[in-house]
């Protein structure tokens, strides 16, 4: 196999597996942002969590969907008066090597422009992966203007 046929099954994986997460941290995602659409009402979250328990998920996506909105409830998240605005993928090219970032939120809070991204992960990355990523996003979306 050529190293273009390489980084090209790689992509196609790395693309797949991107997006077998976000179908199954979706529901959490997608209750986030209604949330926030509807002025912080916690009754999406309370509807949601009913409606992903009698789901026919599968038991795994099920507890974690039920879980993120558990923790969302419970930490400092979801008291932000957050305003969402449309998300956009961002993409820089690095010496040959395209970096993309797509925020799960666009969010204006206090007339400034934020941009959310929500570890799903279990367990968490390491702190310096962590910093890693988030230095990887801030550059791709103040390269993008």
């Amino acid at each position: 196999m050529s190293s273009s046929e390489s980084l090209r099954s790689r992509s196609i994986h790395d693309k797949s597996l991107r997006c077998s997460v976000c179908r199954f941290n979706g529901p959490a995602l997608a209750t986030i942002r209604e949330y926030y659409r509807r002025g912080n009402d916690p009754g999406v979250i309370d509807a949601a969590i009913t409606e992903i328990e009698n789901s026919q998920y599968v038991p795994a996506k099920i507890e974690h969907n039920v879980a993120v909105l558990e923790a969302f409830r419970r930490g400092p998240q979801g008291r932000r008066l957050l305003t969402l605005r449309p998300t956009s993928r961002y993409a820089l090219n690095i010496a040959g090597l395209d970096v993309r970032f797509a925020p799960d939120l666009v969010a204006l809070e206090n007339r400034r422009t934020g941009y959310v991204l929500y570890n799903f992960r279990v367990p968490d990355p390491t702190l310096e992966i962590g910093r890693t990523i988030l230095e990887l996003a801030c550059h791709v979306t103040s390269s993008n203007g």
